[in-house]
């Protein structure tokens, strides 16, 4: 039976910014089988929402905690008019949710695109509750093509209308995208900050994922300490959706060697305190297992040519 994840959907309830307003509420999907030993906590992207991870929803829900909040604006989270945009604040959201939702332990931090940038400010600022962090499309820069940054300053009723017509899905209005974009996108350097990542990290890449500038996304693995990257074959920028299966085995294999490699590690040190402690120096040694390893996203609008504004007949090769 497939899982409905919107059964799930659980409101959190901010502290008021005024006291005139009442509590800002963030939307999040929480699933949480029985028994759950780990949890893992996804983040989406720029103009995104909880349900691009709808098919990692479904896979590692079976077994562990997952958790996918729809960023402020986003989806069905508030996006209070006097509230500032800023990369803390995202942060901050976070915290709340984990907070509300009384989750214990470290975690399992999977991202992607912008979500990325707000993943590796928390990791940052919680290096003892990030297990691993997993970074999907993200790149170190931020930088849009002139003509996005264009869009945000037409009215309103004509960028909805133009995001209609082109059949991009927007899970945001653009009062918040361009917040954001100003805010909190455009000033990450994300070049300076991943460089003092400590946790395990993963960066998955899809192939022709041409979004933002492929040095940018090439840079992202090779700047973390340690990174481990992958490459998954035919897929774009929106590879969870567009290849999850193979994004699902990508992040299972990475976390259970982590697991693997943590298991073995308490073993061996089990295994050096016997053998002190043993006068005869006798010891044990023990054994462990091993595991082997329709509608397009508003993605699609930040790679859009300056040339197609006002040219129907690019236009409609957008879209056939």
């Amino acid at each position: 039976m497939v899982l409905d994840v919107e059964l799930y959907r659980r409101t959190v309830y901010t502290p008021a910014v005024r006291e005139a307003q009442g509590p800002r509420r963030i939307s999040v999907i929480d699933i949480h089988p029985a028994h759950a030993s780990r949890t893992l906590l996804f983040v989406h992207g720029y103009g995104g929402s909880a349900l691009q991870w709808l098919y990692q929803l479904r896979f590692f829900g079976q077994t562990t905690r997952v958790i996918a909040p729809d960023l402020r604006g986003h989806g069905l989270s508030d996006d209070p008019a006097d509230l500032a945009y800023t990369m803390g604040g995202l942060v901050s959201d976070l915290e709340l949710v984990l907070e509300a939702l009384q989750v214990e332990g470290p975690i399992h931090l999977v991202s992607h695109s912008f979500g990325g940038a707000v993943a590796t400010e928390y990791t940052l600022r919680h290096p003892a509750n990030v297990q691993s962090l997993v970074l999907i499309g993200v790149p170190t820069r931020f930088i849009l093509h002139p003509a996005v940054v264009n869009l945000m300053k037409i009215p309103d009723p004509v960028f909805s209308r133009m995001a209609k017509t082109l059949k991009i899905a927007l899970y945001a209005p653009q009062r918040t995208l361009k917040g954001l974009l100003y805010g909190a996108m455009s000033p990450w350097r994300g070049d300076e900050r991943v460089q003092q990542i400590n946790a395990p990290a993963l960066v998955v890449l899809g192939h022709r994922d041409t979004v933002f500038l492929r040095q940018n996304y090439e840079d992202m693995a090779r700047l973390i300490p340690g990174g481990q990257r992958v490459v998954i074959p035919v897929s774009a920028h929106l590879v969870q959706l567009e290849r999850p299966d193979a994004v699902n085995r990508a992040i299972s294999r990475f976390i259970e060697k982590l697991q693997q490699t943590s298991a073995s590690t308490r073993g061996d040190a089990i295994t050096r305190n016997a053998m002190h402690a043993s006068p005869n120096g006798f010891h044990c040694r023990s054994n462990f297992s091993t595991i082997s390893s329709a509608m397009q996203p508003v993605s699609f609008l930040i790679a859009l040519p300056s040339s197609f504004l006002g040219r129907k007949s690019v236009i409609a090769n957008l879209i056939s």
